[in-house]
């Protein structure tokens, strides 16, 4: 269908992240009085090897590029370097080639051949350099780097090399560790102080790795800025909270955002594109040593009218983010504060009508959270300024004692309102923990798998601050596996709409929309939308997406959001499945008669692969622990289950199924051998007694080897791969077989977490 306005899209990595967040809050503050929708889509991290990756499900956010193309986006924005930080350039540059046919440019990322808005990544790294070089006189200066691939990663490392070149000082191997622009680098930032003990700084590409490297170096009792100096780059709001607060260059992802609007509003008005270059300023904090003894500010500068705006954006620094939107006009409210200070210290009067004056406007200024946005360093430091200045003009020393009382009184003041910002972070953050166990709570507690039970977790989502929701169903669920590519269906069902907080749940003749048209259809939000786009998925099942305002509260917490999403879609396709199966029993009772017929199929075939039936195993295992026993001999239980028969009885049928349930059986029974008994508990789950001299560890390798080599050599096109729990049965146990059987099934349920999750081959 054709569009009233335009959508401008913008591909991200992860939804949660501080970068992507300030480069949202940049487009979106660009685009607020334009007539278009804005529409993010964090893909995380493409062609991402998963292992060893806390969440192994997370490609599923790749599937989410799949509903871009020119039908349903105007122009394209994409965060290149951030989505493909652990792939090749070569990769990245092949998934951005998908999207060909639409007007795209890069933003953070510099190709050859694509339009890009990046930072200078020169001014603001040569000034803090030459700090360390110059005033500091550091001469061993140390690179924590990041990947190859990573275009800014790249130019940071050459504006380094050819400062320390500039000044003949030298660079060996050593000195330059690649970490990877994250804050779970602890082995590269351990690796970078192993092997330069006597590095008297570090340069980190990033500001996460600088906040990794904090991290490691306390483990060692080693204090940035006393034993060793620190350089970051962004200015994140973290890095600057640290303690000692982290010098870094300000590299503003939210004027990036907003230059990158400004060349989507271009290409939609038909102008050519071309790239942009912004401006990066060298921020001086404690990571380079106390600065307390010495005046960052100087006389001229805190008495000077004129720079009272620039003074206030490099102390509020975080303002400009609301500034738009904040009623308070805390500028204004800053400026006549320091035009009536100035006037005063300059006139070199005080009297106890000043001063009460002072404190009615800056307690007024505080209580409007004024320091919520501040740098708390580069505010103590202006307020020393303005102390030291005002010496030359209270030269008697009563006066001068009433002066240095009010500035210490308003700093104790300040500190008081900082505290009070934290407690009420904390309190906020126990808001934000009790909503989402309700969220967790209502998720799962469907009893019908029908469509209202979506409009009930919808309408559970006022504590995001969201409003407007829309739920896109597949009329079949789709399993894509790691590695596989995404085949989007044709079309979707919209399940509920939450417009402006009213939920309606839509009749089922009138879902099915084209997925080209998910961002813009009759039953949407008419006014301008700037929204989120998130994949519903449950490990290998993609059940569809969501697409939601794009709240502060969904950029902290939506993930956690979208895994309630793909939880509740996984409850409610199970009670479908099984309100279905109920009604088809119902229906025909020789469905039942049939079933038993094949399982009696099934178990005559476990009998000729040499293992038992559930009873029988049962049975035949408690007498033999019985006997353990009474020779003082220990044991091992084993349970396994198969990974992903699922997934082998949808892509290949029923009858391969069958056919890798007999060969597991078989593989276990073999590994086995004559010290011990197998028996099939149901399903692809199995179990062994095994009295042998093996340990667990040996049993695990064994069971894997033989897996692995009978996967080598099969003809088959997938994989039989299991997931295996222990228990050590002691010689004087007195545990029943229950009670075994459930310790073993538990420590299954943590080898499942870790499973091999390769089906196919």
């Amino acid at each position: 269908m054709s569009k009233e306005r335009p959508v401008v899209g913008f591909v991200v990595g992860e939804i949660m992240d501080e970068f992507s967040e300030q480069l949202c809050t940049g487009i979106i503050k660009a685009a607020r009085n334009d007539d278009v929708d804005i529409v993010v889509i964090p893909v995380n991290y493409i062609y991402r090897d998963m292992t060893g990756v806390s969440d192994i499900y997370e490609y599923q956010y790749t599937t989410s590029a799949k509903y871009i193309n020119k039908d349903s986006i105007d122009v394209l924005i994409v965060a290149g370097d951030p989505i493909g930080c652990y792939t090749t350039r070569d990769r990245l540059v092949e998934f951005l080639e998908q999207f060909r046919d639409i007007p795209m440019f890069l933003v953070a990322t510099r190709i050859e051949g694509y339009y890009d808005i990046s930072f200078d990544n020169r001014g603001g790294i040569v000034d803090g350099l030459r700090y360390l070089m110059d005033e500091l006189k550091c001469r061993k200066i140390c690179l924590f780097s990041g990947p190859d691939e990573n275009s800014d990663v790249r130019e940071r490392r050459e504006v380094y090399l050819e400062m320390m070149r500039e000044r003949g000082l030298k660079v060996e191997e050593r000195m330059i560790v690649k970490g990877n622009l994250s804050v779970n680098c602890e082995s590269q930032a351990e690796q970078i102080l192993d092997l330069n003990p006597d590095a008297e700084a570090i340069f980190c590409v990033n500001d996460n790795t600088a906040i990794c490297l904090y991290d490691v170096m306390e483990k060692r009792g080693l204090i940035p800025g006393r034993d060793i100096k620190i350089m970051g780059y962004d200015n994140t709001i973290r890095g600057a909270r640290l303690e000692p607060s982290l010098c870094s260059v300000d590299a503003d992802p939210i004027e990036l955002g907003k230059g990158a609007y400004l060349l989507a509003k271009k290409t939609l008005k038909g102008g050519n594109l071309s790239s942009m270059t912004l401006p990066t300023t060298f921020i001086l904090r404690d990571s380079f040593g106390r600065f307390s003894e010495k005046v960052r500010y100087d006389e001229e500068t805190v008495l000077d009218e004129s720079s009272i705006n620039k003074i206030f954006d490099k102390v509020f620094y975080r303002y400009k983010n609301v500034e738009e939107y904040d009623d308070s006009k805390l500028r204004e409210k800053f400026r006549e504060i320091m035009n009536a200070a100035i006037r005063c210290i300059k006139s070199g009067k005080w009297n106890l009508g000043t001063e009460e004056k002072l404190v009615r406007n800056i307690e007024q200024f505080f209580k409007l959270q004024a320091l919520s946005y501040t740098d708390t360093d580069e505010f103590i430091d202006y307020v020393e300024g303005i102390r030291v200045a005002s010496r030359r003009y209270f030269k008697d020393i009563k006066t001068s004692g009433k002066i240095n009382d009010f500035i210490m009184a308003v700093l104790k003041n300040a500190m008081h309102y900082i505290k009070g910002s934290y407690s009420r972070t904390e309190k906020e953050m126990n808001s934000v923990v009790n909503s989402l166990k309700t969220l967790v709570k209502e998720s799962m507690s469907f009893r019908d798998g029908n469509d209202q039970s979506y409009a009930s977790i919808v309408s559970g989502l006022e504590w995001m601050n969201i409003k407007n929701a829309y739920v896109y169903i597949f009329d079949k669920p789709v399993t894509h596996l790691y590695g596989e590519d995404f085949e989007l269906p044709d079309t979707v069902r919209m399940k509920v709409a939450m417009v402006d907080g009213n939920v309606k749940q839509i009749p089922f003749a009138e879902q099915t929309i084209s997925t080209a048209d998910i961002f813009r259809n009759p039953k949407m939000k008419d006014a301008p939308y700037n929204s989120v786009l998130l994949p519903i998925y449950f490990e290998e099942t993609v059940y569809g997406c969501v697409l939601c305002d794009l709240t502060k509260m969904v950029h902290k917490n939506g993930e956690f959001m979208d895994n309630q999403f793909g939880a509740a879609a996984r409850v409610i396709d199970l009670l479908k499945i099984n309100s279905m199966i109920q009604q088809q029993l119902e229906e025909n009772l020789t469905v039942m008669r049939k079933r038993d017929v094949e399982l009696d199929r099934i178990s005559r075939n476990d009998a000729a692969a040499g293992i038992l039936d559930r009873r029988s195993f049962m049975d035949v295992a408690a007498n033999m622990i019985k006997n353990n026993r009474e020779l003082g001999r220990e044991s091992i239980f084993i349970y396994s289950d198969m990974n992903n028969l699922k997934i082998i009885n949808e892509r290949l049928g029923q009858e391969e199924g069958d056919r890798a349930i007999r060969e597991a059986g078989r593989i276990i029974a073999e590994s086995i051998g004559s010290y011990g008994v197998v028996g099939r508990m149901g399903g692809d789950e199995y179990a062994a007694l095994y009295y042998g001299n093996e340990s667990i560890e040996r049993l695990n390798l064994e069971l894997i080897g033989r897996f692995s080599e009978y996967n080598k050599f099969s003809d088959k096109d997938y994989n039989i791969t299991m997931s295996n729990g222990f228990f050590r049965i002691s010689a004087d146990s007195l545990m029943k077989l229950d009670d075994i059987v459930a310790e073993a099934r538990q420590d299954l349920f943590v080898a499942k977490e870790n499973k091999d999750t390769k089906i196919l081959k």
